[in-house]
């Protein structure tokens, strides 16, 4: 049928055109047969009757060519319309993955601004809080050397508070003990030494330490020069003896146990501590002396060299890498 159509609408289309121009001039045909000769008004009266011949045969061939055209025009627009509606159909669910997508852009849009700006407030806190670390960093550096000199002004007023003292180590205590019977053993030390004591030069006596220990003898004297005299005399006396015949108990006239007597300077906790240190230093390097002099603590490894002053436990430490190299 579809071929029938497509062939049919040209031929139509011409007979009609030819159709047309005969029906148009009828009348103009009429009138010039009578001024026309004999041969040409038989033409004419021919051409006539196969006119009225083909065009029924035409106008019917026309019609149904119409009818047909028209019916495939439906045919075809109701198709269309059909799989337009069809297409549109399918069109719908992406239409909502569409809507979908579109509100996920939005979300992933705030998601982003709100990153951006957790971003930058991160940064700000960060860089607050290097500058915090910064400026608390600055002022543990000004409180840390600032206590270094604090802690080097009391090791100096340290000595000078206990410039007047001694301590008597190693004596042994009596059950009933009093403050006259360690005035008179400090007499009695002083005379072993040559050196007279009287009970006005001694401003302060007692004892200190450890309970389970033998507890140390510490004496204030009136006066520096005092101290200074009990300490180089006990060097004195014990500088050309034999260990065993060094300051003991049997020289100042005690009953009983020899044992050993020593003289040395009062020294803080800390300062008793370091000088303790240096004398196992000393015996473990080889030092030949190490003494205390004002509250100062020194070291010397032999007569040729230099003294050496320790001020922290850092100097030992300097010391035996030293001995190292």
């Amino acid at each position: 049928m579809s071929k029938s159509v497509a062939t049919s609408p040209t031929s139509i289309l011409n007979s009609n055109s030819s159709l047309s121009e005969l029906a148009a001039q009828p009348q103009s045909d009429s009138d010039s047969s009578l001024s026309m000769p004999e041969e040409s008004r038989n033409e004419t009266v021919n051409s006539k009757c196969l006119r009225e011949e083909v065009s029924p045969q035409i106008n019917g061939i026309s019609q149904v060519t119409l009818q047909d055209l028209k019916k495939e025009l439906l045919i075809t627009t109701v198709l269309s319309s059909w799989k337009i509606e069809k297409e549109l159909s399918k069109l719908y669910p992406l239409s909502n993955i569409l809507t979908d997508i579109t509100s996920l852009k939005t979300q992933c849009t705030e998601f982003q601004r709100s990153n951006t700006q957790m971003d930058n407030s991160i940064t700000f806190l960060y860089a607050q809080l290097a500058e915090m670390k910064k400026q608390l960093e600055t002022e543990r550096n000004f409180y840390k050397q600032k206590f270094t000199v604090l802690e080097e002004q009391v090791k100096e007023c340290q000595p000078l508070s206990r410039a007047s003292f001694i301590e008597v180590r190693n004596v042994p205590e009596s059950r009933y003990e009093t403050v006259s019977d360690l005035i008179n053993f400090i007499q009695k030390l002083g005379m072993t030494l040559d050196i007279r004591i009287n009970y006005h030069d001694i401003r302060d006596i007692y004892r200190r330490g450890n309970p389970e220990k033998t507890k140390t003898i510490v004496v204030e004297f009136m006066t520096v020069q005092m101290k200074h005299m009990i300490l180089s005399s006990t060097r004195r006396f014990n500088k050309n003896r034999a260990i065993a015949d060094k300051l003991n108990c049997e020289h100042i006239g005690m009953i009983g146990e020899k044992r050993p007597i020593y003289v040395v300077e009062h020294l803080s906790i800390s300062g008793s501590k370091l000088f303790f240190q240096a004398r196992q230093f000393s015996k473990k390097c080889g030092y030949q002396f190490c003494w205390t002099k004002n509250g100062k603590i020194f070291l010397r490894e032999n007569t040729n060299t230099k003294f050496i002053h320790v001020k922290t436990e850092q100097c030992l430490s300097n010391l035996i890498d030293l001995s190292k190299i």
